[in-house]
Order: structure tokens, then C-alpha cells, then sequence
């Protein structure tokens, strides 16, 4: 099959691949969706052998070896970079300065960091300016996308009604949403949800969107997961935070050290009861 033949493409972005489950699994990063979840930490993540892969931050794993030296990593991104290093090579180059470094990732932090204010890739339809040939190269999609109703007031486009309607209140001043706990404003759901969040940082167990109260914890918890996914758990050590108590406990015992779970049979002791069960095997 010719790597040239990539049927199908992302609406969204204008990525192309030759696999249905490839862009699906791509899909799964514009919609946010993370359905592959650690049972030790919470961590989540959009492919499963980004999971697998992350599970050997708990385990040690470190199955990739140089066969020059000593040098082991749980990554083989990281082996591949490592070789080239051996080899002397310096393969990617940065495309504002002479830079050039032998691990990609690299690249990236230091435009980040040395060419934050350079953006020389400009859209010659609106103006539009990135550091990056390959976020014009996605804006410009937008530009080729059908986009059928338009606002009388402006002219603006919108590619459905609901994006019009939304667009529609900066005109009319309309603000359809509104802060129980303030009085605060506005015309965007998003914005009153992010809004929203500042009241929770202050009152962990206030939570009064959309006129929704309980009086139990556990109950606030889940509804503020559905509202907007506010972290109430902040570990001290570390920058560790979840919604979530139990993920907490869990994170917990990576600086505690503490195994509740222990083996009837010899002295095995584990964090958690998988590994546990995994070990009764």
C-alpha cells in the first residue's frame, strides 16, 4: 500500500491517515476525551499505549537499553534520540536560528524559549500570524470550511446556527448566563463555568450552577465533575490534583510510602489492590 493513499482526513484540522482507527484515535484529542485511565494516579490518556507506556512511571520498567552503554529508558523515543547522540548526529534544526539538536522535543522548547515573539508564518487571507508552518497550515482549513450563515450586523460566518446565535449576542448584549453566587454576567455558558470555578477554589462545597445544591460533599463533588471538572484535591508535595478523593488517596501513597494491602501467604505488601491481585497470580 502506498503511504501516499490517506483516505480519510480530520474535519476539524485537515490531518490525513490511512486507518479509520487512527483518526478516531486522533478525533479523540479535538472532543477531549481521555478514556484510558491509571489505576494508580488518575492519569489519563487519549491512546492505550500512551497508558501503557505511563504505567512504567510506577513500575521502573526501563525495557529500552543502549547496546553501547549502560543507558536504559522506558521510552523508545527516547533510545532512538539517545543513538543519535552515539552517532553524533544533530538531526533537527531549528528553521529561525542555526540551533540544532538530536532530540525533537527539543525543538520546541527552545522556540518557546528563544523565538516566543517571532511569528513569521502569516495567513494572506486575515492576518493571522504563528510561529509554526504547521498551525497555518491548520488555520487555513478554517478558511476552506463551508460556512453557510452569516451575520447581517458584520458579515461574520459561522459554520452552524448555534455558532451564529452565539456569535449574535455581542450585538444584541444579551447575557443568558448568570453566577448564582455573584450576580456576574454573561453571554457565554463557557465563560460563566470558568467563572464558576473561582467561586469553588474559594468555597470547595458551594457550588450553586444552575440553582444545583446538596448538602453532602460526596454529592457536590460528583456535580461539580459534571459542571466543569474543578480539582478540589491539590496534593502539598507535589502538583499532583484531582476531582477525585479516592484518585487522591491513591496519588497519596506515592510519598507516604504506605502499602495497605498485604499478602496472606508471604511478607508482599502493595500500594494498591491490583498489584496485589496481580501478585496472588
Amino acid at each position: 500500500i502506498s503511504t501516499d493513499f490517506k483516505p480519510y482526513a480530520c474535519k476539524v484540522c485537515g490531518l490525513r491517515t490511512m486507518y479509520r482507527q487512527n483518526l478516531a484515535a486522533h478525533m479523540r484529542r479535538h472532543k477531549g476525551r481521555k478514556p484510558f485511565l491509571c489505576g494508580e494516579c488518575g492519569y489519563r490518556a487519549y491512546h492505550k499505549f500512551r497508558l501503557v507506556e505511563h504505567m512504567r512511571t510506577h513500575t521502573g520498567e526501563k525495557p529500552f537499553k543502549c547496546d553501547q552503554c549502560d543507558y536504559k529508558t522506558a521510552y523508545k523515543v527516547d533510545l532512538v534520540a539517545h543513538l543519535k547522540k552515539h552517532a553524533g548526529e544533530e538531526p533537527y534544526r531549528c528553521k529561525i536560528c542555526d540551533y540544532t539538536t538530536y532530540r525533537k522535543p527539543d525543538i520546541k522548547k527552545h522556540t518557546m524559549r528563544c523565538h516566543a515573539d517571532t511569528k513569521r508564518y502569516v495567513c494572506d487571507e486575515c492576518g493571522f500570524k504563528t510561529s509554526y508552518a504547521l498551525n497555518l497550515s491548520r488555520h487555513r482549513q478554517l478558511h476552506k470550511k463551508d460556512e453557510p450563515f452569516m451575520c447581517d450586523e458584520c458579515g461574520y460566518k459561522a459554520r452552524d446556527k448555534h455558532q451564529l446565535d452565539e456569535h449574535m449576542r455581542t450585538h444584541t448584549g444579551e447575557k443568558s448566563f448568570r453566577c448564582n453566587e455573584c450576580g456576574y454576567k454573561t453571554s457565554y455558558k463557557r465563560s460563566v463555568v470558568r467563572h464558576m470555578k473561582k467561586h469553588a477554589s474559594q468555597k470547595p462545597y458551594r457550588w450553586e450552577l444552575y440553582e444545583c445544591q446538596s448538602q453532602q460533599n460526596a454529592d457536590i463533588e460528583k456535580h461539580m465533575i459534571n459542571h466543569a471538572g474543578v480539582k478540589l484535591y491539590k496534593c502539598e508535595e507535589c502538583d499532583y490534583s484531582t476531582a477525585r478523593k479516592p484518585d487522591f488517596t491513591r496519588h497519596r501513597r506515592c510519598h507516604t510510602g504506605e502499602r495497605p494491602y498485604s499478602c496472606q501467604e508471604c511478607d508482599y505488601k502493595a500500594k494498591h489492590k491490583f498489584h496485589l491481585v496481580k501478585h496472588m497470580r
